[in-house]
């Protein structure tokens, strides 16, 4: 959105595009303006100051879940297994069995890995330029931006992400250019990828599975023989999806307010901003089920008594809440039950709020990015939306699943009547496009 808000400005105030190549009357009525240039460039290293600590912080966060996993199997095999034999202690126990699996970078290697395999899926093969095709005409609206003075003398200025790629490689030309072109194909792949893979977390898919759906929508997502990813990856459309995908889940999060998904979406929520691990515990024998089960018993009839701590926050003092999540297989420590040390939940997330201007406003900025890069991008959306709309209705009563279905016979027959032979039928049979 900066980058948008940047060129809306330049547009409107018919500011300098290059730093180069100005007219004079540009130079002279605008001489303190910097260029539009520029501007992308001080934009980029602000996203890669931010990109770069907010890597560092997921992985401290890492790290820090990490720690906590290793002490908790410790404690918890300490405190509330049963003591085991001489004979026993001569068997590695399962939890010594994983502790190598669970230190160090392999979990995070674990993490990024289906990432990297996923960027040289779209790196290996580059920017599709087979002529004839589209993206050539793509990268020719890339490199217009050379000789051009002001955002609106751009043949398709109206599609405005093309600045961006530009701004990366304005200072290459040729074969340089389509060699750096590569990473920047890939690059923003990957954030589409990224998108699809927040909207399946949003419809209450795992991370397992939505990584699946990425990798098969990054396989399959295309028209005919060619994919969407290899043929519209240096144009504005990709932009345009990005904003599609974006609004229809922003959309869906608000809707689900109130349902089984919305439970599920706020639940994931809190063992994120709780720190909550999210790494099972080895299968345990009967002798240590039984154990386990004490301790939730004990655990459990803590929550019930009257006397529970209050959690201050911000100067108001109020019950002290219980993570739902910690009596569940995926848990907080069993060893840290006791009332004093569990963190009170965090704050309802903003995204599930009841709160219209957040999200008027982020819908506001995502159909203006959408619509600027690709118009069709909003019928997109449209369907995004409409489906979120009639899932709601179901939800809401089931019932209303009949009326959809009977209004959607209705509407289908009510086009075939009125238009039993479309015109656009006898002009593909007359040429050729249909059989009889």
């Amino acid at each position: 959105m900066p980058y948008l808000f940047a060129y809306l400005l330049y547009y409107v105030m018919k500011w300098p595009v290059n730093p180069s190549g100005k007219t004079p009357e540009l130079q002279i009525s605008n001489s303190w303006v910097p260029c539009m240039l520029h501007v992308y460039w001080v934009l980029h290293t602000i996203h890669v100051i931010l990109a770069g600590y907010a890597l560092w912080r997921w992985w401290k966060q890492t790290r820090i879940l990490q720690e906590e996993t290793e002490r908790t199997e410790t404690e918890y095999t300490r405190t509330s297994l049963p003591q085991l034999t001489p004979v026993q202690t001569n068997h590695q126990s399962p939890i010594s069995d994983i502790r190598p699996l669970t230190s160090g970078l392999w979990p995070l290697a674990i993490q990024l890995a289906p990432w990297a395999l996923l960027a040289l899926l779209f790196y290996i093969p580059g920017v599709y330029l087979e002529w004839p095709s589209d993206p050539w005409e793509h990268l020719r609206r890339i490199n217009e931006w050379r000789i051009l003075d002001t955002v609106g003398a751009h043949s398709s200025w109206i599609k405005s992400s093309y600045f961006i790629p530009y701004s990366l490689l304005s200072w290459c030309i040729g074969l340089r250019q389509l060699f750096w072109l590569d990473f920047y194909y890939t690059g923003i792949c990957l954030l589409l990828c990224w998108q699809y893979y927040r909207f399946s977390r949003a419809c209450g898919l795992g991370e397992r599975a939505s990584m699946v759906f990425v990798i098969i929508q990054a396989l399959l997502f295309g028209n005919n023989i060619f994919s969407f990813y290899r043929y519209y990856g240096i144009s504005s459309s990709i932009y345009a999806q990005l904003g599609a995908v974006a609004l229809t889940r922003i959309v869906l999060q608000f809707a689900a307010r109130g349902t089984i998904l919305g439970t599920i979406l706020q639940e994931e929520t809190e063992r994120t901003e709780t720190g909550s691990s999210s790494t099972p515990l080895p299968q345990l024998s009967p002798v240590q089920t039984n154990a386990e089960n004490t301790v939730l018993q004990k655990a459990t009839k803590l929550t019930k008594d009257e006397d529970i701590p209050l959690a201050h926050e911000s100067g108001n003092a109020r019950p002290l809440n219980v993570h739902r999540s910690a009596f569940s297989v995926e848990r907080s420590p069993i060893a840290d039950l006791h009332p004093s040390t569990i963190p009170p939940l965090p704050p309802y997330p903003l995204s599930l709020k009841p709160q219209i201007i957040p999200l008027i406003t982020a819908v506001t900025c995502l159909l203006a990015l959408t619509a600027l890069n690709h118009p069709q991008g909003l019928g997109i959306a449209g369907l995004g939306i409409a489906a979120v709309i009639v899932w709601r209705l179901i939800e809401w009563k089931r019932s209303a699943l009949w009326w959809l279905i009977g209004g959607t016979l209705v509407i289908n027959a009510l086009f075939l009547w009125l238009y039993p032979r479309p015109a656009i039928i006898e002009t593909y049979r007359a040429q050729g496009w249909l059989n009889a």
